[in-house]
């Protein structure tokens, strides 16, 4: 058993691999056959991954500002969005505040699941 990314295991369904679930919220567009965890029975199973571009505390909003729209254009492009695509991999943008909320709410879930499992984690 293997947890991977999209794009390798697609890679490894032309060897043999049989591939049981997805741990997305949706079902991967390279293989739209794969259940998610959760169609398998897993209501509250999400395992995603996520990439995000931060800047140093006290940057000034106008280049917090110019650099997200800027993100958001190359993002958007035809281009970046087949790249992905070609890998399995697919994006939700989401800009300043929204991934704020987003990290906090990944910080507050890891935290509890930590927690419960009796790993201490360093402030």
């Amino acid at each position: 058993m293997a947890f991977t990314g999209v794009g390798t295991a697609a890679g490894q369904v032309a060897s043999g691999v049989k591939v049981i679930a997805s741990a997305g919220k949706r079902r991967p567009t390279l293989m739209p056959h794969v259940p998610t965890v959760i169609e398998s029975g897993y209501p509250d199973y999400y395992a995603g991954s996520w990439f995000g571009v931060m800047a140093p505390a006290g940057t000034p909003p106008v280049i917090v500002y110019l650099l997200s729209r800027k993100l958001a254009e190359v993002a958007s492009s035809a281009q970046y969005q087949q790249q992905l695509s070609n890998l399995g991999s697919e994006q939700t943008l989401e800009l300043t505040d929204q991934f704020s909320r987003s990290l906090e709410t990944e910080r507050t879930l890891w935290k509890s699941i930590a927690k419960e499992a009796n790993v201490q984690i360093a402030e």
